[in-house]
């Protein structure tokens, strides 16, 4: 306790002084910091210059580097180009002797055909001069001679060339025979209407057969006032109902062929078909059976094809069991109501030609 009352005594005894108004230590620390500064700035400097010295080295060697490298790159071109001037003299030598050969054998050529030139030109002047001397010496002929001479040669040539004429004659096939032409088959309705009845009454019927012998505009009418009963349609339907299936038996007791000599192309056959035994159409229409009641059927036939069918029923003489005469059969309103179908315009004109069959009594050869 009493140390430190001495101590705070002491303290208080002693005068305070401050460093800053010491102006000699104020000095002595700048003095002292300006040093240490510039012994800083001096090793910074020292460091640079010796960084920059190793720059210099380092670039040094490089640069030798370099200049040792174009050295040897120089060195290399100068061999190269001399390398490629010898090989350039090399072709060029070359070359040159190539020329030289070709022209020397350019040459060689040409002096052989001259030479050939020269030899056919001698040969020919030689040939000429025959000829001349020949020829001096037919003229020196008489003229008796001279025509007898040509006359002579002109009996050979005129011999030799009828000789290879009919040489060449000879060798020449002999021309075939011309054929007449034929002319084209006209199909009428009297064929039509029996293919038809073949076909129905075959064993098996096909549709295929039947096909052709119709227009595509066929028409199926009424006999008595021409109403129409079917059309191509219906017809190819019924065909294709009947084909595969098993025929019937097709009578004609009576048919009526009008035909005209003024139009071929045009025909008309009426066929009276017996009951149960008729063809495709009835008086209703288009029919994959047999008809029951006896049918008369009008065929129209032109260009080779059925066009149309005027189907009627039919009952009394002309379709009678018995023969009837012709007379008594062109009476029948049937025929009546065909003939006027037929001799109308569009039809036949009055030039026409009728042939009537009856098939009740068909005679029978041997």
């Amino acid at each position: 306790m009493a140390g430190r009352k001495e101590a705070a005594a002491t303290d208080a005894e002693v005068e305070y002084r401050d460093p800053w108004g010491d102006v000699d230590l104020l000095d002595k620390n700048f003095a002292a910091f300006e040093k240490r500064k510039q012994e800083l700035a001096a090793k910074k400097q020292a460091e640079a210059a010796e960084q920059a010295a190793q720059a210099k080295a380092e670039e040094a060697k490089t640069t030798a580097r370099d200049s040792h490298g174009e050295r040897r790159s120089d060195s290399r071109e100068k061999q190269d180009d001399r390398r490629s001037h010898h090989r350039h003299d090399d072709r060029r030598r070359h070359d040159d002797d190539r020329r030289r050969r070709d022209y020397d054998d350019r040459r060689r050529g040409h002096d052989d055909r001259r030479r050939g030139y020269d030899d056919r030109r001698r040969d020919y002047d030689e040939r000429r001069r025959d000829r001349d001397d020949r020829r001096g010496r037919y003229h020196e002929r008489d003229d008796r001679r001279r025509d007898y001479d040509d006359r002579r040669r002109d009996e050979r040539r005129d011999h030799h060339s009828r000789r290879d004429r009919e040489h060449a004659r000879a060798k020449e096939p002999a021309p075939a025979p011309v054929e007449e032409a034929q002319p084209p088959m006209s199909i009428n309705a009297v064929m039509v209407a029996d293919r038809v009845n073949e076909i129905l009454g075959a064993k098996t019927i096909r549709r295929s057969d039947l096909e052709p012998l119709f227009t595509p505009g066929f028409q199926l009418l009424a006999l008595s006032d021409e109403q129409e009963l079917g059309t191509r349609s219906e017809l190819d339907d019924l065909l294709r109902i009947l084909d595969g299936q098993a025929g019937w038996k097709v009578h004609v007791r009576r048919r009526l062929y009008i035909e005209s000599t003024s139009n071929p192309d045009l025909s008309f056959a009426l066929d009276i078909y017996a009951p149960g035994s008729g063809s495709l159409f009835d008086a209703h229409g288009p029919t994959d059976t047999a008809p029951t009641g006896a049918t008369a059927l009008l065929w129209r036939i032109q260009f080779n094809h059925c066009a149309q069918v005027y189907a009627s029923a039919v009952e009394g003489t002309a379709v009678s069991e018995t023969e009837v005469a012709q007379s008594d059969f062109m009476d029948t309103s049937v025929v009546k109501q065909a003939l006027d179908l037929v001799l109308r315009p569009g039809g036949l004109t009055s030039d026409i030609a009728l042939h009537y069959n009856d098939y009740i009594n068909v005679p029978v050869l041997g």
